[in-house]
């Protein structure tokens, strides 16, 4: 797969917010349909393809991009994956004997629950339902003004929601597999299905690439697709190690 450069457009709103971030007062809402902000210093805002950039020296308005169905299921469908490998880093946790794979583990989950709560904040802020799986995953909803959904049912494309349709996702059978396992039987377990997830969610972050519209759903994408295939290798290395 190609590289997926962060939209330049993305990095000059998010300098502009940092700015406005830093003179705002603190009563101002955390989201809004669109964000008004004075810098200090003349702002270049790319123009879209074709069309010439623009310098703004007042207020600059920052609507929130309107996100294609591709972009929102996707954002969704990644909720569900992400609920599910904080969930195999619970059940595998107590099981787990070697330490690196224990901070492996624990990286995980450390990520992709703040990953969640981003997710949920952009469906929160262009109307969409949220998986109820982000609860699952400890997840303040509610605290983000999102709306929870029906839990997702899976669609032709296989990474809609359910478990036996999504890309990498574990059986229930291989779940309770690993929330059984002790030792080394669980550490090999625990990264192999990881490896497995892990490597199911780089097909749906390759899927979205050509579909995804909104600037911030790509960005998500491509931070989730370095930090996951550099998990990919390291769990690579400890399966090496413990199996060699």
């Amino acid at each position: 797969m190609s590289a997926r450069p962060v939209p330049a457009l993305l990095l000059v709103a998010l300098l502009s917010l940092g700015v406005a971030g830093c003179a705002g007062s603190d009563d101002s809402p955390d989201r809004a349909a669109a964000t008004t902000i004075t810098p200090e210093q003349p702002v270049i805002q790319p123009g879209a393809p074709g069309e010439a950039n623009t310098t703004h020296t007042g207020p600059v308005v920052l609507p929130v991009e309107q996100a294609s169905e591709a972009d929102v299921t996707f954002v969704q469908s990644m909720i569900v994956h992400h609920a599910q490998a904080i969930e195999m880093v619970d059940l595998a946790e107590d099981g787990l004997e070697d330490e690196q794979v224990r901070a492996m583990a624990d990286r995980i989950r450390a990520a992709q629950r703040p990953e969640i709560g981003a997710m949920v904040a952009w469906l929160a802020e262009r109307g969409e339902l949220v998986p109820p799986e982000a609860e699952d995953a400890g997840v303040d909803v509610a605290g983000h003004g999102a709306t929870l959904g029906a839990r997702a049912r899976g669609d032709s494309h296989g990474h809609a929601g359910s478990a036996d349709s999504m890309a990498g996702m574990a059986t229930p059978e291989q779940l309770q597999q690993l929330g059984a396992a002790q030792g080394r039987k669980a550490d090999t377990l625990f990264l192999r299905l990881m490896t497995a997830h892990h490597e199911g969610a780089l097909i749906m972050l390759e899927e979205h690439g050509p579909q995804g519209i909104d600037a911030r759903a790509r960005e998500m994408a491509d931070e989730m697709y370095v930090e996951q295939t550099a998990e990919i290798d390291r769990m690579a290395q400890l399966l090496e190690r413990l199996e060699g």
